[in-house]
């Protein structure tokens, strides 16, 4: 069999702006879904504000198909040391406003992947996602 590279529609290497998005206790995807085909590595940037709330987490999915089966996805780096990493979701340690850098490896095998966050509790006023962006390397 000759090698083939396999390409997916979609692919970018960024930045790919996700929006903002208020958090709640149960995981919501931030955006939507998201072509990643042949991407090695998905960063994240993050910008979070906490207000009352505590505990937020962050996990990223992959998806073989648009609209599939979401599997969680094991975090490969974070920029700073106010973290838990969970099996399957990154937990903020320390209940401030933050801007924080998330890598997630790929492997290439992943044609969607989607990004989800939630708190552990919500405050009087809620917490919520001002912006992500995404880039993608190979």
């Amino acid at each position: 069999m000759a090698n083939e590279k396999l390409t997916w529609s979609g692919e970018w290497r960024g930045p790919k702006a996700l929006g903002t998005m208020t958090l709640g206790t149960g995981w919501h995807t931030v955006g939507t879904a998201f072509a990643c085909g042949g991407a090695r590595y998905l960063n994240a940037f993050m910008d979070i504000t906490v207000n009352l709330s505590t505990d937020v987490r962050v996990r990223l999915q992959g998806l073989y198909e648009s609209g599939g089966t979401a599997y969680n996805l094991a975090i490969a780096t974070a920029s700073a040391s106010v973290i838990s990493v969970e099996p399957e979701y990154v937990e903020f340690n320390v209940d401030a406003d933050a801007s924080q850098s998330l890598t997630w490896e790929l492997y290439g095998v992943y044609p969607y992947a989607q990004l989800q966050a939630c708190v552990g509790t919500a405050g009087g006023t809620a917490a919520y996602v001002n912006g992500v962006y995404l880039v993608s390397a190979r």
